[in-house]
Parts: structure tokens; sequence; C-alpha cells
């Protein structure tokens, strides 16, 4: 099986995540690393774009999800992985990274 993948590395965000009153209430910089694996095999039998990743909606995926509070940045990233898998089938695998500035 042929892999290649895209990525997007720290993507910047101000968002309100963590367990603690005091992260809820004033915020923090988060940076959001997304790689997505695709199989070349399937992508390759169209070699239409629309049947690839595309990295606008990736972002945007990433965006809205960080525009709701989340006590656990794990948390959060499974949903991000879990949103794109289901909005690009031809995704193999997700790899998420989030980071803060303040932890």
């Amino acid at each position: 099986m042929n892999n290649f993948s895209i990525h997007l590395h720290e993507c910047e965000f101000f968002a309100y995540h963590g367990l603690y009153d005091e992260e809820q209430r004033e915020g923090n910089t988060f940076w959001v690393s997304i790689e997505v694996q695709i199989d070349a095999n399937q992508f390759l039998k169209s070699g239409l774009l629309s049947d690839s990743i595309d990295y606008q909606k990736v972002y945007d995926i990433a965006k809205t999800r960080m525009e709701i509070p989340t006590k656990l940045l794990e948390q959060l990233a499974v949903w991000i992985g879990e949103d794109i898998e289901r909005k690009f089938p031809i995704a193999h695998l997700v790899h998420i990274a989030i980071s803060k500035k303040s932890p």
C-alpha cells in the first residue's frame, strides 16, 4: 500500500480549554498540528482533487472544534480526528498534536 500525507503545522488559535476556572475564563493560545495519511491507491483511481483531502476543510474542522471550550485537550484531539475521518473517508490515519502556550 502506498501512503502519502498532508500536514498542517502549528495552526494558532486562541481558545478557552482547560480544567480550571482560570483557563476557561482567561483563555490561552494553542497550536494544533495535523497529519492526515492517505491511501494513495484509492486516490490514484480517480486522480480527482475531490477524492483527496482539502487542506482548508481540515483547518476549518480544527477551527470549529477549537471554538468549543473543552476540559481535556486529549478529548479535543480525538474529536478533531473523528471529524476529519468522517469528512474524508480516504483518510487512512490521522495524527493530532495540540500544545498550549502557558500550561
